[in-house]
């Protein structure tokens, strides 16, 4: 089984590595250069968390900028926590369940509502 496994990842790493994909799947350029203009919309604590209402800048689409809405879930005084980002399936709106579940357990979340044209 190892001798198939290592066989696979030699054969793909072949086939791919002199490969030009068109579009890579992260633009680190506009990832680091692109401003966020990040705002925060709404606060409110619920028992020892804060829910805050966000919007940020995602990406230039056609010239214009694709404006995310995300909802971010803490415990209250958080300082230097990790962080879960959790994006919605099948393009469900942000709500207050996820963040709100990992905050309760000490972490920061982050749930956002990709933009589609639905």
């Amino acid at each position: 089984m190892k001798k198939i496994m290592s066989l696979l990842i030699l054969t793909s790493i072949t086939l791919f590595a002199g490969s030009d994909f068109v579009e890579p799947i992260f633009n680190l350029n506009s990832i680091v250069n692109d401003p966020l203009e990040a705002r925060i919309l709404s606060t409110t604590k619920k028992e020892n968390i804060i829910i805050q209402e966000v919007e940020f800048t995602g990406e230039i689409y056609q010239g214009k900028p694709v404006r995310i809405y995300g909802i971010v879930g803490f415990p209250e005084g958080a300082n230097k926590l990790p962080c879960i980002f959790w994006s919605q399936s099948g393009m469900s709106p942000a709500n207050t369940g996820m963040p709100e579940l990992f905050a309760k357990r000490g972490y920061v979340c982050m749930c956002i509502t990709l933009p589609h044209s639905i």
